[in-house]
């Protein structure tokens, strides 16, 4: 019921707001309707948009040009990116979990990662398999690829006494 009543508010303002816009570009001596003037607008503003890297001029896989790098998290954890391979800096104001980056075929990167609070790095993964340990590495790139730093909650159980 609640929702075809917003279903109805919504059309009887979007009729009135296509009946305003109209009127108005009628009083303005424009003879274009607001249907219009909004499709000339998207046609302007509208580009066209490369499907594939080839079509963009680039190159995924084909010894030149340039390589598409994501990196994701997985679980409770900030991520920091360098495309100098320098280590890279986390930003504590706003931390990042994910990040994608296009670079030179071959270049070395840096990542890092690091746990939010009761959350540890675990692992890196390339492409879904077991890339390394370490929270700090710099993989050569050698085409499109994905890295997913994985955190898991830290409990704080350490066993039973001794």
């Amino acid at each position: 019921m609640i929702v075809k009543k917003a279903l109805v508010l919504g059309l009887i303002f979007a009729v009135t707001f296509a009946a305003a816009c109209s009127k108005k570009t009628g009083e303005t001596g424009n003879s274009q309707t607001a249907a219009e003037t909004a499709a000339a607008s998207e046609s302007e503003t509208t580009a066209e948009v490369p499907e594939t890297p080839e079509e963009a001029g680039e190159s995924s896989s084909d010894g030149e040009g340039m390589v598409l790098v994501t990196v994701n998290t997985d679980g409770l954890g900030e991520i920091a990116l360098s495309e100098t391979g320098e280590k890279p800096e986390s930003d504590e104001e706003f931390p990042m979990s994910s990040a994608f980056t296009h670079v030179a075929k071959g270049k070395t990167i840096a990542l890092s990662a690091r746990g939010q609070e009761d959350y540890q790095f675990v692992k890196w993964m390339q492409d879904g398999a077991y890339y390394s340990a370490e929270a700090d590495i710099t993989p050569a790139v050698e085409a499109d690829t994905e890295f997913v730093a994985v955190f898991l909650m830290s409990t704080g159980y350490e066993g039973p006494a001794a």
